[in-house]
């Protein structure tokens, strides 16, 4: 879907804030469709953008570490962060998420400076606001990570510097301004479940549902936000950390407490209020648990060092520490390493969460069968061009079709938003409306229903069920499948044939 909104910003750049048709903040959408004007390939694009970001995560991280503890600690920090999973496997697919986190360092970064800083400079509160407004031009979860900024200047107790609200406001001024933008865009909303702040409200409890306490479903969702942490962020990591846990709250260490807030309190706000999640929810969450390893396995390594160093030669202090560090980053990162490989070469084998298997790698949402669609359907149009319906649902294998044959001038792309309402796929009339695209909804012009020739259909993702589509429409006839992973999922491509 983003790189359909994406391709529709290339095409008409009146249309920026489309992406609002479903209620999603255009700004990862604006830089994928930049993308596009230097890859020829839609999918490379988009991981182009969302491996940027993790690059921009990583510098985050490195010198969010390096501020808070030292070069050695920000180093293994980093390693840490390109070995874990989480972000591998989140950072190299198409998610806002990758954005939200690299904007979310930021957000800290500027943060800490301003609480640490002897004298208030408008530069860094300008820099936080451009931050905090670019974050929720991301995603509006990015709401999550504005208490952030306001827990460590409590902390630190910013607010007796002088100028310190003055400034303030100043920060959230430009955040607004930029947010605002997305509020004050033309675009109507165009799912009946959307809303302007949340894509799918009923997918959070409403304030009756939180005062009956549903604690069955906070236990589920625990459980799922345990799993997800296991899998992606590994057992030795989670090791790490909980040694880290006792030594930050008792030495009182302030930047750690701030870590930790970042850490701990958005994400149980999500499991909470959430009925449905997924693994990426918490991507923005994960670079302080990355910084707060990094730090404890240089603590660790200094210790393990001062050990041997007490029966052994001390004039080789230096260099042992260093090997000490070495080795518990290499016996730290192996899981990852191992996890990254399996997923690089043969992603259907790698061990991860159900949810996250059966969404982005086995059922018919996935991107399983599109290419080799793609290519049956360009074969078929050399001897004839096709016109191909699409479906207006969301998502796949609609819009991966629709995203890879854009620009193609023997297949032309037909939404048909009639059907299933109207059980009759062909059109009934004697004309039929042509929209503009499935997402803008406009109907650019009538077209005569005798001219379509050479008519496909890609059956969308749907809970209408497919004998009902026989029964209303037996002059379509399936031509060609594509079994899925789960072996229970088909990509489907149907033909229109003249009924005799």
């Amino acid at each position: 879907m983003y790189l359909y909104f994406s391709k529709i910003i290339t095409s008409s750049p009146s249309e920026l804030f489309i992406s609002k048709v479903d209620s999603k903040q255009p700004l990862f959408m604006w830089l994928i469709s930049i993308a596009f004007n230097w890859f020829s390939d839609p999918l490379f694009a988009g991981r182009f953008v969302s491996v940027l970001a993790g690059l921009g995560t990583l510098i985050g991280v490195y010198k969010l570490t390096d501020i808070l503890y030292s070069t050695r600690a920000a180093l293994m920090a980093s390693v840490i962060y390109i070995c874990c999973p989480y972000n591998l496997f989140h950072e190299r697919m198409i998610f806002l998420e990758s954005l939200l986190s690299c904007l979310g360092v930021w957000i800290f970064i500027f943060s800490i400076q301003i609480a640490r800083a002897e004298k208030n400079e408008a530069k860094q509160f300008a820099f936080l606001g451009a931050s905090m407004g670019f974050a929720f031009l991301t995603k509006a979860t990015a709401v999550l990570l504005f208490p952030v900024p306001i827990f460590i200047f409590l902390i630190y107790k910013s607010y007796k510097k002088e100028n310190f609200f003055r400034l303030f406001i100043l920060a959230l001024s430009i955040c607004a301004c930029i947010s605002s933008s997305y509020f004050l865009a033309t675009q109507q909303l165009g799912f009946s479940k959307s809303h302007i702040f949340l894509n799918n409200p009923l997918y959070f409890h409403g304030v009756a549902e939180l005062i009956n306490l549903p604690w069955h479903q906070w236990k589920t969702n625990l459980w799922l936000l345990a799993e997800f942490y296991i899998y992606y962020l590994t057992a030795p990591i989670i090791f790490v950390l909980a040694l880290s846990v006792w030594s930050s709250f008792k030495n009182k260490r302030k930047e750690e407490i701030c870590l930790w807030f970042w850490a701990v309190i958005p994400p149980l706000v999500i499991v909470t209020i959430a009925k449905i999640f997924f693994s990426r929810y918490f991507l923005i969450f994960i670079p302080p648990l990355i910084i707060l390893a990094g730090n404890a396995l240089e603590k660790l390594g200094k210790r393990l060092s001062f050990m041997m160093n007490a029966r052994m030669n001390r004039s080789k202090e230096s260099l042992r520490e260093g090997v000490v560090g070495f080795l518990l980053l290499t016996l730290i990162s192996m899981e990852g390493l191992s996890f990254s490989m399996s997923l690089i070469k043969n992603p259907m084998k790698a061990t991860m969460p159900k949810i996250d298997r059966y969404q982005y790698l086995e059922s018919i949402i996935s991107g399983h069968g599109i290419a080799e669609g793609i290519e049956f359907l360009r074969e078929k149009s050399k001897s004839l061009p096709i016109q191909l319906f699409i479906s207006t649902f969301r998502g796949n294998p609609q819009d991966g079709f629709s995203v890879y044959l854009w620009d193609d001038t023997r297949i032309r792309m037909i939404p048909a938003p009639w059907w299933p309402e109207n059980p009759k796929l062909f059109p009934q009339e004697e004309k039929f409306p042509v929209l503009t695209s499935k997402y803008q909804g406009s109907t650019s012009t009538f077209e005569k229903t005798d001219a379509l020739n050479n008519v496909y259909f890609i059956y969308p993702h749907t809970t209408y069920q497919k004998e009902e589509f026989y029964l209303n429409n037996p002059q379509w006839k399936k031509v060609w499948q594509f079994l899925k992973p789960d072996r229970k999922s088909h990509v489907e491509i149907y033909k229109y044939e003249e009924p005799r």
